[in-house]
């Protein structure tokens, strides 16, 4: 799990605590959190990370086409979010997410090598080493859009 606080979110949570119910901010923190997927949803169809640097293009993606990171989609539409009175997390649950996120190297673990096809070829290898993707984290569209919910639900509890 990837963690990322925002500076000054304590001081932040005691002032909504002063604002509005924990319930309230659990909705207020259900709309960051959701927010986050829709961002990190973004990122998938631009194909790059929160700091802007576009991902290698996936030997799958230059071979056969479309986009990296999706061939099945099975990893953006994991993608959900979470949120308590005091936190929103947003990420996937699927066991690759990780290494798609980090990268690394993948190695056989009960055979002598790995198997898998590329378009008709299959490829047998002792390892593969997986560039580092990113897709889970804020960037700087973030960092305006969260403070603006956070605008609107005060003043919305404020009216």
């Amino acid at each position: 799990m990837i963690e990322h606080r925002i500076e000054g979110s304590e001081k932040l949570l005691k002032g909504l605590d002063k604002l509005g119910s924990a319930q309230a901010r659990q909705q207020l923190l259900d709309q960051i959190g959701a927010y986050g997927v829709s961002s990190t949803q973004q990122r998938f169809e631009d194909e790059e990370g929160p700091d802007g640097q576009s991902w290698k293009k996936s030997h799958r993606a230059r071979t056969e086409g479309g986009k990296t990171l999706r061939k099945s989609g099975r990893l953006v539409q994991s993608l959900s979010h979470e949120a308590t009175a005091s936190m929103a997390a947003w990420g996937s649950n699927v066991v690759y997410a990780g290494i798609h996120q980090f990268g690394g190297v993948i190695r056989p673990k009960n055979a002598k090598a790995l198997a898998f096809k590329i378009g008709n070829q299959l490829i047998l290898t002792q390892k593969v080493t997986m560039p580092a993707r990113p897709y889970l984290g804020i960037n700087a569209a973030d960092r305006t859009e969260i403070p603006l919910i956070v605008k609107d639900w005060v003043t919305g509890v404020l009216q």
